[in-house]
């Protein structure tokens, strides 16, 4: 039996780590913020630790007796980002628990992201990250937190472990969480009822949360200290159009997502789209768009198909009152 000290517990991610582990007879102590919605948390036997992942000192008195610590707590990208909070949650917070790790001699597992990887090229564990990043807070943050991490382990021999998960989306623990304004949930909701009718095209490597968890807790126990392992999909990725239309099938729904293609030279794209969209979508990506043969043969990771995934995220959505 092990036990896990999870930040960022009530989070999508997060919260799928706990009860999974909860699940196979582990113990989790997840690190939550006073006034947090716990009670979810609570009624599946986590330990509740009151705390931040700002205070270097709550962490290292949190993680104390645990056997891997998973940090998945992360301010994430959106319309409205804040450098300096980001700075503190997602580079401060990730060198905490490094440092944590470090401390006690645990293994730490920390979550990252794609943003500032060269998208020229296929993207595998072993890709560097790209020469030059975008100027937005998520990107630099969670990539200062990804260099870190790596320059750790290389340098200091530190047992940090690294799970990129791609566009994350299905089922969590706390509800609240899960439906978050920067949740793919809510596109899912959004296109169920009716509310999204096109959007850009560019493309995102899917993955069901639940699957995401089980690559963190398999990086725990099986990852090898310095690497990094995609947390992707079954599929190659795709368009948020194409994804939600996979939805609306699942739902029985004669509604379908359009494509958009976003044109350089219209004035009014970045007013209506957002400047974040606009880049992306002139982006040009490789094809396949990522490789994650060695996450799967070193974790044993096998996500599900997207129609599965989706044929168990769309009851969940209906049951939970979030579409008709």
């Amino acid at each position: 039996m092990s036990t896990y000290f999870v930040t960022g517990g009530t989070g999508l991610i997060g919260s799928n780590v706990c009860r999974l582990a909860i699940e196979q007879g582990d113990r989790v102590r997840a690190l939550v913020r006073p006034g947090s919605d716990t009670d979810a948390l609570a009624a599946l036997g986590v330990e509740l630790y009151e705390g931040d992942v700002q205070s270097l000192d709550d962490m290292v008195r949190g993680s104390e007796g645990c056997d891997a610590i998973v940090n998945s707590a992360a301010l994430l990208g959106g319309a409205v980002q804040n450098i300096e909070e980001q700075k503190l949650t997602n580079v401060a917070g990730s060198y905490h628990a490094y440092d944590a790790g470090a401390a006690h001699g645990t293994r730490v597992v920390t979550l990252s992201s794609t943003p500032f990887f060269d998208h020229t090229r296929t993207l595998t564990e072993e890709s560097p990250v790209a020469e030059t990043w975008s100027d937005d807070p998520y990107t630099q943050t969670k990539g200062a937190a990804y260099v870190e991490a790596k320059r750790r382990a290389a340098d200091e021999g530190a047992d940090i472990v690294v799970v990129i998960p791609g566009g994350t989306y299905g089922p969590g623990v706390v509800l609240s969480r899960a439906m978050s304004a920067t949740s793919y949930n809510r596109a899912l909701r959004g296109a169920l009822n009716g509310k999204i009718t096109d959007y850009v095209s560019f493309p995102i490597p899917w993955v069901f949360a639940e699957d995401v968890a089980t690559a963190c807790l398999a990086a725990a126990t099986k990852g090898t200290a310095g690497r990094t392992y995609l947390a992707f999909g079954a599929e190659d990725a795709q368009s948020t159009a194409a994804w939600l239309n996979v939805a609306l099938e699942v739902a029985g729904s004669d509604r379908r997502v359009a494509e958009v293609h976003i044109d350089p030279d219209d004035p009014s794209a970045v007013e209506r789209y957002g400047a974040t969209l606009v880049d992306l979508a002139q982006r040009r990506f490789p094809v396949p768009w990522f490789d994650n043969s060695r996450t799967r043969a070193e974790l044993g990771y096998a996500p599900r198909s997207l129609r599965e995934a989706m044929e168990t995220t769309v009851p969940w959505l209906r049951e939970n009152g979030q579409i008709s």
